[in-house]
């Protein structure tokens, strides 16, 4: 369990609520390559603000590999939906649930492989928004900002952001595979 809502002491910067509750804008302390994760998260409810604004979250690996979890709720289609993969891939369908609601996300990641100083095989991401297979064994082929510097993926940590609205998370749990 990475946390379980009595102490952030496995995560750098994490700060609690009052009831329990972590703030995003920190990282595990904990590397992972391989893994399988479970979280859930919060977005807050801004009807004034528009698009991602209303409610802008991202969770993801070694601040490599982004999933996009913004308050979509409503929108048609699924392009920059919540469970977008950052420079990859647009969800299945929008899953997202009303904010202020309490929504899952389950992450199967398998890490890249290098040999040699090169990478022979890219990442590949599973994920789950709130029991709604949104990204079935997507290829990552790059990492989210565009960097190639890696010459080896030695494990990262998981990162909450909250991108400036106050999204929160709690029951968060990651298996290495």
């Amino acid at each position: 369990m990475l946390f379980d809502g009595t102490s952030t002491k496995k995560f750098e910067g994490g700060k609690m609520t009052p009831d329990g509750l972590i703030k995003a804008g920190c990282q595990s302390k904990q590397k992972f390559k391989s893994h399988k994760m479970h979280l859930e998260f919060r977005t807050p409810f801004m009807p004034q603000a528009e698009d991602t604004s209303r409610g802008d979250g991202t969770l993801g690996v070694k601040g490599s590999y982004a999933i996009q979890i913004p308050d979509t709720f409503g929108k048609v289609t699924p392009k920059g939906a919540s469970g977008e993969l950052q420079k990859v891939a647009s969800p299945k369908m929008n899953a997202c649930l009303p904010p202020l609601r309490w929504q899952t996300c389950d992450i199967d990641f398998t890490a890249p492989v290098f040999k040699d100083g090169k990478k022979v095989t890219n990442a590949r991401i599973t994920v789950l928004l709130n029991g709604v297979k949104i990204h079935d064994n997507v290829e990552l082929p790059d990492l989210a900002g565009g960097s190639t510097r890696d010459k080896k993926f030695d494990g990262g940590p998981i990162f909450l952001q909250d991108n400036g609205t106050p999204v929160h998370f709690r029951n968060i749990w990651v298996l290495p595979k």
